[in-house]
């Protein structure tokens, strides 16, 4: 099988995360599943790469044509065989023979945000559900392709002009090859994929990460998507006798995990028989910022921009760090629901004793605790904005021998207010004038020669386990065994590795609070941290 770089959600947490790593072979089209012969398929109409490229050449106007000009091809005509034969396929499984010869359509082409190219370009997400019983992926995919239609950009393709050195997005101007795939295995889930579990007392386990089960036919990379001419957003079903899988993947230059939430919350609302949501404007809340930037705008608190000997020692870290740093484990941390009330209500020196990670109590490197907020609400977005809205914040440095004696109540207040004051908006305005003047050099928040960081990001407000994708039961199921319940979050990503990362990611409708995170196996197995939660019967 294939191996890819792999990194949790919210890679765009570490600014500059393409300095620290270096570049991974590109996985091909085609997956070896290990499951031949025991899944049907089904799939939208697939445009070939060739054949979509050619849209804007076919009426003589440029591919890299006016921002938002509309391109007016000559209709061409595919016979099914031509579309079949350049659908990328599995082993063992064909591609849907389509009934009818097909249009290609109309595109629009427009650049995406300001702000959505400043974020981490080289990386896809990977956001999922596991639900607890088998959905109808067919009522799976006719609400994702009125979502599309509602949505045109979730099927537009991405495109990098070398020359211009800018990103554009084709957006068809009728549906058009929707990136939708199911898979339904005659088994149990169990026999293929054992997702984290809630328990009784706080738990900490590796999180498995089968891209054959959640995304197969998704795309393996930035490079996958441009070159294979794939729509940017990619929903994928897995059913079991007993279970489904239900997951998003999409570049980050589309959107972030907040604008992820609004695409799974239109399909939510589709798929229980509810209206799609509003249509998306063309406006970029943003581009102000980017006309008004200019060479004076002062740094955010503990950010710059490195200096040519910092950026050689950047990228000398990173690469020793891809030579012989510790490899990252992805990990899941459950807090029950008591264990949740008595952090809460315990004293800062319990949560410390019970709960800190200790850092190195001899190291006097410094560290930044680095979090990303959710500045939405600040601009006054619609709940449904689709793409990337967050700032990078930054904590003050404190030397890890410190850390390690500071009661960890002391180190949340810290972080708490620093957050809160970073996170007004003439702060982020100042952050967002800083990052657009400053696009296409190093920024970082650390010490480059020594320096740690933590990246923190909070979830818990997008409530994604408690999304409803009931809709989707067979016909008659709603009323026989109730509604469909999300029993896990499944999170992950494609592109540079992500270190030192942790998040709250959801509350787990039952009681408790799922955590997730980022680090070196030795900081995993610590028995003064992590490593009393470990479960080693896991």
């Amino acid at each position: 099988m294939y191996q890819a770089s792999r990194y949790p959600l919210r890679v765009h947490a570490l600014t500059g995360a393409r300095s620290y790593t270096t570049t991974r072979s590109q996985l091909g089209s085609q997956l070896k599943t290990g499951l031949e012969g025991r899944w049907d398929h089904r799939e939208s109409p697939q445009v070939s790469c060739n054949e979509f490229r050619s849209l804007s050449r076919a009426a003589g106007t440029s591919p890299r044509a006016t921002n938002s000009k509309l391109v007016n091809p000559q209709l061409r005509r595919y016979s099914s065989r031509g579309l079949a034969s350049h659908a990328p396929t599995l082993q063992g499984i064909n591609p849907i023979e389509l009934s009818a010869a097909s249009d290609a359509p109309a595109v629009t082409i427009r650049p995406p945000g300001v702000l959505d190219t400043n974020f981490a370009t080289e990386a896809v997400l990977l956001i999922g559900w596991v639900l607890d019983k088998p959905v109808d992926a067919e009522k799976v995919q006719a609400a994702w392709e009125a979502l599309n239609t509602a949505w045109p950009i979730l099927s537009a393709r991405l495109r990098y002009d070398k020359k211009t050195k800018k990103w554009e997005y084709h957006i068809p101007t009728k549906p058009c090859a929707h990136g939708f795939a199911s898979l339904s295995i005659s088994d149990s889930m169990d026999k293929h994929y054992q997702p984290s579990q809630p328990s009784d007392k706080i738990r900490c386990t590796p999180k498995p990460s089968p891209l054959h089960l959640f995304q197969p036919r998704g795309p393996r990379s930035m490079k996958d998507i441009v070159n294979a001419d794939r729509p940017v957003c990619h929903l994928h079903v897995t059913t079991f006798n007993d279970a489904s899988l239900l997951s998003f993947s999409v570049p980050h230059i589309v959107c972030d995990a907040g604008g992820l939430a609004a695409v799974a919350r239109g399909l939510e609302s589709i798929i229980n028989g509810g209206p799609p949501p509003p249509p998306l404007s063309s406006h970029d809340p943003f581009a102000a910022y980017a006309q008004k930037a200019s060479e004076d705008v002062p740094a955010p608190p503990n950010w710059r921009v490195t200096s040519p000997l910092e950026t050689v020692s950047v990228y000398a870290r990173g690469i020793c760090t891809e030579l012989f740093g510790a490899k990252m484990e992805n990990r899941d941390i459950f807090f029950p629901k008591d264990e949740v009330k008595r952090i809460k209500a315990e004293a800062m020196e319990d949560i410390r004793r019970d709960m800190c990670a200790h850092a190195s109590q001899t190291s006097s490197a410094p560290l930044n605790v680095f979090y990303t907020t959710n500045f939405r609400d600040h601009f006054n977005l619609p709940s449904h904005f689709p793409h990337n809205a967050v700032a990078y914040v930054a904590t003050d440095a404190i030397p890890l021998s410190s850390m390690a004696k500071l009661p960890l109540g002391n180190v949340a207040l810290n972080i708490r207010k620093t957050v809160a004051t970073q996170s007004e908006k003439p702060a982020i305005e100042r952050w967002i004038r800083w990052r657009l003047v400053n696009e296409g050099k190093i920024q970082i928040c650390f010490d480059p020669w020594r320096g740690a960081w933590q990246i923190a990001t909070n979830w818990r407000e997008m409530n994604l386990l408690n999304i409803d994708f009931s809709g989707a039961l067979p016909d008659g199921e709603l009323k026989q065994s109730g509604k469909l319940r999300s029993q896990y979050l499944w999170m992950d990503g494609l592109g540079p590795v992500l270190r030192n990362w942790i998040g709250l990611i959801a509350d787990e409708p039952s009681g408790g609070m799922w955590m997730a995170g980022t680090f070196a196996k030795k900081t995993w197995e610590d028995p003064r941290g992590f490593g009393r939660f470990i479960d080693t019967k896991v």
